[in-house]
């Protein structure tokens, strides 16, 4: 991706680099000029002065120009790397990222992003370092071929060396960026798994001591050791400059004899040029560095991208109806390498209809979250037909048909802003007369459309999310164990008033539930078990609805299987 952005800039670097080249050109000619005046009389200060500060002057708006404009290109490019991987990761499907893994995605777009970054801000002073470097030797050539001819000798054995050196640095700082995968994923189990640590001290213990620790030491052990190489090759570079010097003033008393004047400006030159050599040197750790993080980006896949969302938003208004879905022949199974049993789902006939609410039940594991995912195409499904109103969903309608559900999913996330139907910021007197609503004005403010605070407890969280799909006004709500956290009150609110509320407004509800004191709120009930759904029979529901079977104890939907049999 990264280069491909430089592919596209590069008569930008071409620009630039024949800037910077020019301004290296400077900077030889005042190296040259106080050469001169050290080795020869000078008559007259003025015929010095004036050359010397119009290059003094030169050097200075040269470099300038030239670092500038690299500047703009690297934040160009590193703007056009976070707005086009955040975007094409909003792009992924649900099943991709959770094939990815989150942790791994955090890390890209967080060090690997960064590390990218800091590669391309030392680009553009290497590009000017590197002009100079080569500007100069190209004049000590001109200056003394055969000097030359062993400068670049001993010049090339050095960078020979200094590359096999380098390559095993590369070789520890790949390891340790593999390392910072694992890394991230216990920390994210740190943070995620913080109640169960309070709860279980032997589990602290171990995580920390058993698995922490070692990833840490390990990771520390990986970088100490690519650093180690850094440090090696540029040492061993100002090492072999050095040599380099002691070797030209030998080869020249012996072997070819040059006036003094040439021997010193071969001396000066490659002191002055050393400063270079050496941040090129160091600049090389940094773009390696960069060049890792551009393969684990690419790795990701994240530069797949199908359409950008940005595009794809502004094509569609969400629509405010339907008549049915019709889901004939699905099937779905978990793709799961680690293990051998694959749960799957399916085939599933199913219609869907407006004004409809239905409750999905059944035992963990059986099927039902899986099924709401293949709904919602979070999930690619393997096999089966998923038609709205005639049309089959397909690549090429998927956002038109999304654009039908708004969900809150049993582990939802917040946003700041509540969008309305049109994807604006919404009223905030609506979102104010929600939050009295669900008791939570108390606590968190609107203003402009954006919510004070969604650091809330989880029960808050479910109320607050159905707050935001409730201004959304999709023609299909899809509710995970909404009710699951919240007290009497508010469940009694979900079932007895919203859902009512929802239907009296022609929308589809489809609530996962175990919630059976509520069954008679619902037009369908269905039951899903080992990956299948079956349709239970309403009018044999309705009899559970009674207070006096209600009070005696809690109907299962087991029991509406006997009553059915």
């Amino acid at each position: 991706m990264v280069r491909e952005l430089l592919l596209k800039n590069k008569r930008m670097i071409v620009l630039a680099s024949f800037i910077g080249a020019c301004s290296s050109l400077f900077s030889l000619y005042l190296i040259i000029r106080i050469n001169d005046s050290v080795n020869n009389d000078v008559k007259d200060i003025t015929d010095v002065a004036l050359p010397f500060l119009m290059a003094l002057i030169g050097l200075f708006v040269l470099g300038v120009i030239a670092q500038h404009l690299l500047t703009l290109l690297s934040s160009r490019i590193v703007k056009t790397l976070r707005t086009s991987i955040s975007s094409w990761m909003l792009d992924k499907s649900y099943e991709e990222v959770e094939r990815i893994g989150a942790h791994k995605i955090y890390v890209a777009l967080t060090a690997d992003i960064t590390k990218i970054s800091q590669g391309l801000a030392v680009f553009p002073v290497a590009i000017f370092n590197l002009a100079t470097v080569v500007v100069c030797l190209v004049y000590l050539g001109f200056l003394s071929p055969e000097l030359f001819t062993v400068l670049i000798l001993i010049l090339g054995f050095a960078i020979g060396i200094a590359y096999l050196i380098m390559k095993y640095g590369l070789v520890s700082a790949q390891e340790s960026r593999e390392m910072e995968d694992v890394l991230f994923k216990s920390f994210r189990s740190l943070v995620e798994g913080s109640k169960e640590f309070n709860l279980s001290a032997h589990q602290r213990n171990f995580f920390l001591n058993q698995r922490l620790n070692t990833e840490i030491d390990n990771a520390r052990k990986k970088e100490n050791e690519a650093q180690l190489y850094w440090n090696i090759s540029v040492n061993w570079t100002n090492l072999i400059l050095f040599f380099a010097l002691a070797v030209l003033v030998v080869v020249s008393k012996l072997y070819f004899p040059v006036g003094a004047g040439i021997l010193a400006s071969f001396i000066f030159i490659l002191v002055y040029i050393s400063g270079s050599i050496g941040f090129l040197m160091n600049a090389n750790q940094a773009i390696a560095r960069a060049v890792i993080g551009m393969k684990k980006v690419d790795n990701l896949g994240l530069n797949k991208n199908r359409q950008a969302p940005s595009e794809i938003d502004n094509q569609f208004i969400r629509p405010k109806s339907f008549c049915n879905i019709d889901i004939k022949g699905l099937t779905y199974n978990y793709q799961d390498d680690e293990s051998e049993s694959n749960f799957a789902i399916g085939p599933i006939d199913f219609n869907i209809k407006q004004s409809e609410v239905l409750f999905i039940v059944g035992g963990n594991g059986s099927g039902k979250t899986t099924f709401i995912k293949n709904l919602l195409t979070l999930y690619g499904k393997k096999e089966g037909v998923v038609s709205l109103d005639g049309q089959i969903v397909s690549e090429d309608n998927l956002d038109w048909y999304r654009s039908h559900f708004t969900a809150v999913f049993s582990d939802c996330h917040l946003f700041e802003q509540v969008l309305d139907h049109e994807g604006k910021l919404a009223d905030d007197e609506l979102v104010l007369s929600y939050l009295k609503r669900f008791n939570l004005s108390s606590r968190i403010s609107v203003n402009n459309g954006k919510l004070s605070s969604t650091d809330v407890s989880s029960g808050q969280e479910k109320r607050l999310a159905l707050i935001q799909s409730y201004i959304s006004d999709a023609p299909i709500f899809i509710f995970d164990e909404w009710a699951a956290e919240q007290d009497p009150y508010f469940r009694e609110l979900f079932y007895r008033e919203i859902l009512p509320e929802l239907k009296a407004r022609k929308k589809t509800v489809i609530a996962i539930t175990h919630d059976d004191a509520y069954f008679d709120a619902a037009d369908r009930i269905i039951k899903f078990e080992q990956g299948l759904c079956t349709e239970l029979d309403y009018e044999a529901l309705k009899m559970f609805s009674s207070k006096e079977l209600f009070n005696e104890r809690t109907i299962t939907v087991d029991d509406t299987i006997r009553l059915q049999n």
